[in-house]
């Protein structure tokens, strides 16, 4: 054999390994694989374990399938009896469909923007019919309920699983505090 011939053939063996190290991925049991052919998405890998995929046209898209956690800024709402506090709420959510999630927002930057905004929207509508008394009372539970079924529906859409919607620190804005404290002075 002449050198010219080994060296091809090294070669050849060289691109093939390569070839079929790009055709093999790993799924991890924390995470969701779509793969997209030529920007069209063709299906999703849920399962953990070895998975292949045609080199050179096939990409992959790694989700999170672990529930996330979305803190939003506090914010001030006007309640029913005209009253404002300011709230902070957390929403704990998990990616349940990749495909729909890659179609309607694509990134987790891009979820957490339009939970954020879900999440507001309807903290006001709610919390708008509310007396601070029963806001600062267990009677806000069913309030808080109806808060989260509105935003799980809503995020269904985007492919998402909203299993918590909590207030978590609800008080009143500094200008008011600090009336009250003068007034106590």
């Amino acid at each position: 054999m002449s050198s010219t011939l080994k060296w091809l053939l090294a070669g050849l063996g060289i691109a093939v390994l390569w070839a079929l190290g790009s055709s093999v991925y790993v799924v991890d049991e924390t995470q969701q694989a779509l793969i997209i052919r030529f920007g069209a998405p063709m299906g999703v890998a849920g399962a953990p374990g070895l998975k292949f995929k045609i080199p050179f046209s096939d990409s992959l898209v790694f989700y999170d399938s672990r529930l996330q956690m979305l803190t939003s800024p506090a914010e001030q709402v006007i309640l029913g009896d005209q009253k404002r506090v300011e709230v902070v709420t957390y929403t704990r959510f998990r990616i349940s469909d990749p495909l729909r999630f890659y179609q309607a927002v694509g990134t987790l930057d891009q979820a957490n923007a339009q939970l954020t905004q879900m999440v507001s929207s309807s903290l006001r509508r709610e919390l708008g019919q509310v007396s601070l008394r029963s806001l600062l009372s267990d009677e806000r539970r069913p309030e808080v309920a109806i808060i989260q079924k509105d935003v799980a529906d809503k995020a269904r859409a985007l492919g998402v699983d909203v299993t918590e919607v909590r207030l978590h620190r609800a008080d009143l804005p500094f200008e008011a505090s600090q009336a009250i404290y003068d007034r106590m002075k």
